[in-house]
């Protein structure tokens, strides 16, 4: 790992699950309204260390690329999906996504690294999947990696937390 580059190796799976329960279990007050087919939903705001979030593989916004670098690794895409919460993958899908958050026409990396501040919550499933934030925390991570005194409070990000079961 390069200074520049960000640590992208994820916490296991059952650890990112069990921690961000205990985050939702200890949750104060603070929530944030989630659009959903019954109407809005309010959910748990917490405070998580990073290597408890994934980037989706399943990303509209980067889907094409995805598939690209599958049929460049000689890879099913779906194989690449099923590994996404490998580093390998990760930094695969961080490298797409810094691009897409760097794009002058919705400059989401020049207004982290101008405020270093996170306005909005990321939106993730109880296993850290981040369905809604994904450019936004690749940005924070990229920020923390290039300049760790000045993003340093990118090390922890807010999430809300949608309910086991619910899907994107």
């Amino acid at each position: 790992m390069s200074p520049e580059q960000p640590d992208l190796s994820p916490a296991p799976k059952p650890e990112r699950t069990a921690r961000i329960a205990k985050a939702v279990a200890g949750a104060g007050d603070a929530t944030h309204f989630v659009p959903a087919e019954s109407g809005y939903l309010e959910v748990p705001v917490v405070e998580l260390d990073q290597r408890h979030l994934v980037y989706r593989a399943d990303n509209g916004r980067v889907l094409s690329e995805l598939t690209d670098a599958a049929r460049a690794r000689d890879t099913p895409l779906d194989t690449l999906k099923s590994n996404a919460d490998t580093g390998d993958i990760q930094h695969l899908l961080h490298d797409l996504l810094i691009d897409k958050a760097r794009d002058p026409g919705g400059p989401i990396y020049a207004e982290l690294e101008r405020f270093g501040r996170q306005t909005d919550p990321l939106l993730i499933r109880e296993d850290g999947t981040v369905l809604n934030g994904n450019r936004r925390l690749a940005s924070m991570r990229q920020l923390i990696a290039t300049d760790p005194e000045r993003y340093g409070g990118f090390s922890t990000v807010r999430a809300a937390v949608l309910p086991e079961g619910l899907t994107e």
